[in-house]
């Protein structure tokens, strides 16, 4: 199993093709990856990721 411990996939500039970033990485063995926090502005995106790849992405604030 391999696991993306930062990736900020959230952010804006991944917004139009994020769905095939993350196909291609599960593809090729990636099977979790972690969003750690930037700010406060972030915190909701990330929390979307978590709804929409359960299991598969995984806020972290600190």
């Amino acid at each position: 199993m391999l696991v993306d411990t930062h990736t900020h996939l959230y952010l804006d500039r991944f917004s139009n093709d994020r769905p095939d970033v993350i196909r291609r990485a599960v593809e090729a063995g990636v099977e979790r990856f972690y969003l750690p926090n930037v700010d406060r502005r972030t915190i909701e995106p990330m929390l979307a990721m978590e709804r929409d790849y359960p299991g598969r992405c995984f806020p972290m604030m600190g």
